[in-house]
């Protein structure tokens, strides 16, 4: 079966999956010279399935095999709209980025960029890609997906993203596989969601205010810096920019510095755009050294506008 969502002309699948490549972890696959998106899905009916998603003139195509009820298609619609960020509006975040240097490839593909279909999901990815210590082992994401995911039953190799309580599970074999900490933060961010799913969830009320959101997200999950950061990117919250050791070290190769780079001279880059700071940090091309770019006065007025 397939269904058809309408999205903006200014949508496109291929720029916003071309733009997250290194997001396209399992359980995202891509097709077709990346414009077609694959994803298998827990639902909450309990069933597994596979969909995917390409765009035509006449809007986003949903298709699976599956036989879905209308529960169930309006639950992939949701989840669709979600990770593809449809309705999110960056027109005044490009418009200052198309005079920058270091943002070409946001001139070129948007500044859309692809999140799972669950807060949990982007938690844990968070965890993962900010870990300084990749296991020896394994590939962190497809291991945990592979291993924990329930399988799509018309081809058992493909899972979808596995539940906080399937996460929780198998402490000793995580830890194994992980190594102690990484294991021991995923274990920890996955009984919270059990206990918890209610209060975490008012985290994704786009009205609170950022210092709230901040706040309860390092109190409830004792994230740090650097996960917290990408965290919020993936919830569209962009006005957090990272200010760890290694956004300090990027800073400094890109200004060129010889004396110390810390805290304030990261907030000081991207201070002027506000409230797109954490976007633009993302998004930058740090190749370079080169000296800091600041918006001029009336390029602010027209941004802000």
């Amino acid at each position: 079966m397939h269904w058809i969502l309408t999205v903006s002309d200014s949508f496109s699948l291929t720029n916003v999956i071309r733009q997250s490549e290194w997001f396209l972890c399992p359980p995202f696959r891509v097709s077709n010279n990346y414009k077609r998106l694959h994803r298998v899905e827990r639902l909450s009916s309990g069933h597994t399935i596979e969909f995917r998603i390409t765009q035509s003139t006449s809007g986003l195509a949903v298709q699976t095999e599956a036989r879905l009820n209308g529960k169930e298609t309006e639950e992939i619609s949701q989840k669709t709209w979600r990770m593809l960020r449809m309705g999110e509006n960056l027109q005044a975040f490009l418009r200052i980025a198309r005079g920058v240097p270091q943002l070409a490839s946001v001139t070129k593909l948007g500044g859309q960029l692809l999140r799972g279909t669950t807060l949990f999901e982007d938690i844990i990815k968070a965890l993962i890609l900010t870990h300084k210590a990749a296991s020896r082992y394994v590939e962190p994401i497809p291991w945990i997906v592979d291993h924990f995911g329930d399988s799509l039953p018309s081809n058992p190799t493909l899972h979808a993203f596995p539940t906080p309580e399937q996460l929780a599970e198998e402490q000793k074999l995580q830890e194994r596989m992980l190594g102690p900490i990484l294991a021991n933060q995923i274990i920890k961010v996955a009984n919270i969601f059990q206990v918890q799913k209610d209060q975490i969830e008012s985290l994704l009320d786009p009205q609170l205010p950022f210092d709230v959101f901040e706040t309860n997200l390092r109190q409830f999950m004792d994230l740090d810096d650097a996960t917290i950061s990408l965290a919020t990117l993936y919830l569209g919250r962009y006005d957090y920019v990272p200010i760890d050791q290694y956004a300090q070290q990027r800073v400094r190769h890109y200004l060129n510095a010889n004396g110390k780079t810390g805290p304030e001279e990261v907030r000081a880059l991207f201070a002027p755009w506000y409230p797109w700071g954490g976007l633009a940090y993302w998004l930058w091309d740090w190749s370079t050294t080169q000296h800091a770019y600041t918006p001029s006065e009336s390029e602010e007025r027209v941004w802000r506008a």
